[in-house]
């Protein structure tokens, strides 16, 4: 009786703590699903379900920040049940096209991550921002190496912060090689749209939305809003349980279950209906996932299996065309691209500048 007492003692405690908000457009008012929110020590908590809500179990975790494409990012302080998001507005350089002696087109991308990890009593921040470069090309081009298509980073900075349950915090830059630098998932996952993509024809002919299902879940999403077209892809809809444990990443000692897979790539609205390179706006992916592994484990320093969350943006920032013999050039530099980020770029939550801040001091 008396662990059963306890039992309720602590729902209770749970309820009691807990809050529940719903997210919608601020237009339309209908449900925003996939926002990602973030809590004011900077841990991903979630994000919103079909009918636009999460539920944080701890009071302590606000002010929060939601972030989606195609929204601005919003601070939240717990006033209220309902979070409308305003629109974003996103302005497209003039498109040109590549003359045939400049076969080749270089795009150059600015990206940030967000990666945490918690434990039964440790948690792990990480931010990252990245410059990655890629070469696609519309047609055989003698000379060039398809892999060219895939991102490379080129550059790299990286802040970290962990804090064990025995109190001690640390605060700190990662370099290259360094454990902690496996938690980071946007070197291996972020990709360049490479091909042109069509909208659906219902969407085409005035639907507002398009689903694709794989075989347990809805696999592709498109959707038409804001000035944008979205098309979100699902990588775990063919796993009757919902999750994926790579073997390759176990025989590395790296057991990872992903729970959540997602890429959502986003367009500047056109009368084409089809949509490429100069209309890509960005790309955000979220990831969910358990790690198991002995080497995941010692990059964390924790003895348990780490909740872990990861969500990186991915934004163009410049797109230029080659000749192939400029393009052999450009793909032997060695030297790391400078720093450079699109207009409209959101800003960061409150609890990652103040992580950089710290660390930059």
């Amino acid at each position: 009786m008396k662990k059963v007492a306890i039992l309720i003692a602590a729902l209770i405690v749970i309820a009691a703590t807990a809050k529940a908000f719903v997210v919608v457009d601020g237009g339309d008012k209908s449900p925003v699903i996939g926002a990602t929110v973030i809590g004011k020590s900077g841990i991903i908590l979630g994000q919103t379900d079909i009918d636009g809500r999460i539920s944080i179990g701890n009071k302590g975790d606000l002010p929060i920040t939601i972030r989606c494409m195609g929204y601005e990012q919003l601070e939240y302080a717990g006033q209220g049940d309902t979070i409308a998001l305003v629109p974003a507005e996103y302005q497209l350089g003039e498109v040109v096209v590549s003359p045939v002696e400049r076969p080749i087109t270089r795009v150059i991308c600015f990206g940030r991550e967000y990666c945490t990890g918690v434990t039964a009593g440790d948690t792990m921040q990480i931010y990252c921002e990245y410059m990655a470069e890629a070469f696609l090309v519309d047609e055989k081009v003698k000379g060039y190496k398809k892999s060219d298509a895939d991102l490379k980073v080129r550059n790299t900075k990286m802040y970290a912060r962990i804090a064990k349950k025995d109190g001690k915090v640390s605060y700190f830059r990662p370099h290259e090689g360094d454990d902690v630098t496996m938690l980071t998932w946007f070197p291996y996952l972020a990709t360049f749209p490479q091909k042109t993509v069509e909208m659906p024809q219902p969407m085409i002919d005035g639907a507002e939305t398009d689903t694709v299902m794989g075989k347990y879940a809805p696999k592709i999403m498109c959707h038409k809003k804001n000035n944008t077209f979205t098309r979100k892809v699902n990588f775990l809809s063919d796993y009757k349980s919902g999750e994926w444990s790579p073997s390759i990443l176990k025989l590395l000692g790296m057991t990872v279950d992903f729970q959540s897979l997602t890429i959502n790539d986003s367009y500047a609205l056109n009368d084409r209906g089809n949509y490429g390179v100069y209309d890509f706006v960005s790309s955000i992916y979220n990831i969910h996932m358990l790690a198991r592994g002995k080497i995941v484990k010692l990059a964390m320093g924790a003895k348990d299996p780490i909740d872990m969350d990861s969500f990186f943006e991915l934004f163009p920032v410049e797109i230029t065309h080659c000749t192939v013999e400029e393009y052999k050039e450009l793909r032997s530099d060695k030297e790391p691209i400078p720093f450079k980020s699109p207009a409209d770029l959101p800003p960061l939550a409150p609890a990652v500048q103040s992580l950089i801040e710290r660390i930059d001091q």
